[in-house]
């Protein structure tokens, strides 16, 4: 096929489209009027239809590979694969048009073409996480946003527009630096190697990741992401790719930092959902990407090893097969015991964290396997000292008499380390109801006044002065 006589240089990094759009508007024709009459369509050029590029090629007189390099291929479900890596159609810039004011300036000041021609698409512009120019170090423009189906994506046509107003566009133009996102997402591009933890993600995975966690970083739990400003976002996608640079440990202390910033309530029942916000609805409610299932398991493997999560709950639609830690909430609900009490077992048992007392009951971790033990063991052992009055039939005077003279016994040690619960052993409560009995005296009480006679008591005989309570 031999190519135009009028014909426009293929840019550096330029699209497919834009290519096609130029040498279309240099011979006086709309982009898809050109393509039409060369038995294709403008929308394969777009799509990257590796038959329509070639067409354009051979017509442009350029090389058919080099044309293509550029191209965002498109495949199923909106998907796209550029220069090797995968992008999906929200990740791009379909509608609109972004443009750095300087290179359009350059591309005038360079080409021998009418000004309206030598102004070419770069495809790293129609990345929607690039909003800065590398090499000028400024913020994009959006310089159109058109709907109209007739002139998606023709270049030439909307930049013909812009050109007049160039100059104050650069005037204008704000001055920041590339983030850390936008430099990676760029050398990825050009398959230069980045943090490990990313490189192991698909690219449109590894963008949406830095900007979810560090729109959350910068912005707080909740964030309107429908609302952000492309400032937000630059910094949203800087300070999430930071996160993400340091690897596993780095993503573990940023939600270990949202975990314990929380402002809790007094019971602190709120879960995974309203600590980490946006990023836990994004993963749980949004949509069943199998390409984020890195990033859940990441993150749920985080829920499921420092919150209280056991058999029966649910992570981003894994069932939690082992327990690893209990809360006194959770081990209360488990196992019946007062929360009170538990503690007091466990703060015994060396169980508890250091800051134990200024944590609520549902925020109060500790290991899920010894803490369980401990109570199991604690519970059927011992009463309280009310209880064991009530199992000995003994009215509150007579029961404080029991437990003051030693006849009512602490147990001395919990795994040898309890030493100050106001517990009383089973055994202990059965030898006060049968041998020692020996040592006690009966008596009958009058009649109450209230619940008519009572019947007979047991009292302990007095203690010799300064001979010790017989401990059993």
């Amino acid at each position: 096929m031999r190519p135009l006589r009028h014909t426009v240089p293929l840019g550096v990094g330029e699209t497919p489209a834009s290519f096609a759009s130029r040498t279309a508007a240099l011979n006086g024709l709309p982009a898809r009027e050109f393509c039409l009459d060369f038995r294709t369509t403008f929308q394969k050029v777009v799509d990257g239809d590796p038959v329509a590029i070639a067409v354009v090629a051979a017509k442009g007189g350029v090389p058919a590979a080099s044309l293509a390099e550029h191209a965002f291929i498109r495949g199923e479900k909106h998907r796209y694969v550029h220069r090797g890596e995968e992008l999906i159609r929200g990740g791009l810039r379909r509608q609109a048009i972004a443009v750095c004011p300087h290179c359009l300036a350059e591309d005038i000041a360079t080409s021998q073409s009418r000004p309206s021609l030598a102004p070419f698409g770069r495809a790293i512009w129609q990345i929607a996480a690039i909003k800065t120019c590398a090499v000028h170090g400024i913020a994009l423009s959006i310089a159109v946003r058109d709907r109209t189906p007739s002139k998606l994506h023709d270049f030439a046509h909307h930049v013909a527009g812009v050109v007049p107003d160039l100059d104050r566009l650069v005037a204008v133009a704000v001055e920041r630096p590339v983030s850390g996102l936008e430099a990676y997402v760029t050398g990825r591009l050009n398959a230069d190697a980045g943090p490990q933890l990313l490189d192991q993600l698909p690219l449109y995975v590894a963008i949406g990741a830095c900007e979810l966690f560090g729109a959350v970083a910068t912005l707080g739990r909740t964030p309107d992401l429908k609302r952000l400003t492309d400032e937000q976002w630059h910094a949203a996608g800087g300070a999430g790719f930071e996160i993400f640079a340091s690897g596993e440990a780095g993503v573990a202390d940023f939600l270990e930092g949202l975990r314990k910033s929380y402002p809790y309530s007094g019971a602190a029942t709120e879960g995974a959902q309203a600590i980490f916000g946006r990023i836990y609805q994004a993963l749980e409610y949004g949509p069943e990407d199998p390409g984020y299932d890195g990033v859940r398991d990441l993150v749920g493997d985080f829920i499921r090893t420092r919150f209280p999560v056991g058999p029966g709950d649910v992570v981003f639609g894994k069932p939690v097969e082992r327990r690893i830690l209990h809360s006194v909430r959770t081990l209360s609900a488990e196992t019946g015991l007062h929360p009170k009490r538990l503690r007091k077992l466990l703060r015994v048992a060396g169980r508890l964290p250091a800051d134990a007392d200024g944590l609520a009951d549902g925020n109060c971790l500790f290991d899920a396997e010894r803490g369980s033990q401990d109570a199991r063991e604690a519970a059927p052992a011992t009463l309280s000292v009310r209880k064991a009055g009530e199992y000995l039939n003994a009215p509150r005077v007579q029961r404080d008499m029991l437990y003051r003279t030693g006849l009512i016994v602490p147990p001395r040690s919990f795994r040898h380390r309890m030493r100050s619960l106001s517990r009383t052993p089973r055994q202990d409560r059965r030898k006060c109801t049968s041998g020692e009995r020996a040592s006690c005296r009966q008596v009958r009480y009058s009649d109450n006044p209230v619940s008519g006679p009572i019947g007979p008591r047991y009292t302990p005989a007095p203690v010799a002065a300064g001979s010790p309570p017989d401990h059993f």
